[in-house]
């Protein structure tokens, strides 16, 4: 996953987080992260 936005995502993606994509208010996917590979954007 990318963020468009990642200074907003420091400390928040942590593995085993569940998330949903959407396309405006339709829900298209949903995902569990499976690994933050980025070390300064993993929640402690």
């Amino acid at each position: 996953m990318i963020f468009t936005v990642p200074e907003y995502q420091f400390g928040k993606p942590s593995e085993g987080l569940e998330f949903t994509i959407q396309e405006g208010n339709t829900i298209v996917g949903t995902g569990r992260v499976a690994k933050v590979l980025n070390a300064t954007m993993r929640a402690e």
